[in-house]
């Protein structure tokens, strides 16, 4: 007998996760987002194919995309609190604040000491520059799971923003010393460079800077606070190819528009 339809939709949603996975080689996120699509067109409440086919457009960068995924994800299975985390991390990236907000809200209602929903809450405060309520609301989720690198983030950049930066650095360097995961991440490397380019530290911020992108060639943070650097030492160019892979990732973010705008001004 032919395979069902649904029978069809789960073998199309076992070859995206081997193309994502890149078990046959590189991993392919077109593929994998056409396999997902694939499956969710033949059985439209395939909730985790569509929950996954939104983790692969983030990953893409097709934020509109990946919040209607998400988005028919949580309506299919209220429940789930990762897709409502994925709904508010796309309305987030894509400057969304207020959407970002309502989503967190949602998963929050039905698990209410979700970590990661929590630092959802937390960044979108700090994001409106309420700063000391972002690090009051970081040190609560420390006191739930202290190995929350998320939280760690959020005070550290935090104290950053009321220009605490003896607390910032403290706070970044005992995440990367002590947290499992701490010395591998980028966010934590990138963020630790943002308090010694703060302090006139130019030229540690900057070995820093490096490091994370060292960790992960792809994150935003690093190449635009490296590219930041570059822009203050006139290499509009090395700026310029950094900002605009930044852009891609995160194209709502009014900071890299700006810094992209006075590359491209001095590079002509």
């Amino acid at each position: 007998f032919p395979p069902t339809p649904a029978e069809q939709a789960v073998q199309s949603f076992e070859e995206a996760a081997v193309l994502r996975n890149g078990a046959l080689g590189a991993p392919d996120l077109m593929g994998a987002a056409a396999k997902l699509r694939n499956a969710t067109e033949l059985k439209p409440d395939f909730a985790v194919a569509w929950y996954d086919l939104g983790l692969v457009q983030l990953d893409l960068n097709l934020m509109k995309d990946a919040q209607a995924a998400f988005k028919k994800a949580s309506e299919l299975d209220p429940s789930d609190t990762s897709a409502w985390l994925g709904l508010g991390i796309a309305y987030e990236r894509d400057g969304m604040l207020t959407a970002a907000d309502a989503a967190y809200a949602s998963g929050l209602s039905k698990s209410a000491e979700d970590v990661p929903l929590l630092n959802g809450v937390a960044r979108l405060l700090r994001k409106r520059g309420q700063y000391r309520a972002a690090a009051d609301k970081a040190k609560a989720i420390l006191r739930v799971n202290s190995n929350s690198l998320d939280a760690y983030n959020t005070l550290g950049l935090a104290y950053l923003g009321l220009e605490q930066y003896e607390l910032a650095r403290f706070v970044f360097m005992k995440a990367a010393a002590s947290v499992p995961g701490g010395d591998t991440s980028a966010s934590i490397a990138a963020n630790l460079g943002l308090v010694f380019f703060r302090e006139g530290e130019e030229f540690e911020a900057e070995a820093r800077f490096q490091a994370a992108r060292d960790l992960d060639a792809r994150h935003p943070g690093a190449m635009v606070n490296l590219a930041h650097v570059k822009l203050k030492n006139l290499d509009y160019p090395g700026a310029l190819e950094l900002l605009e892979q930044a852009h891609r990732i995160l194209p709502a973010s009014v900071p890299i528009q700006l810094n992209l705008a006075v590359a491209r001004r001095g590079t002509g």
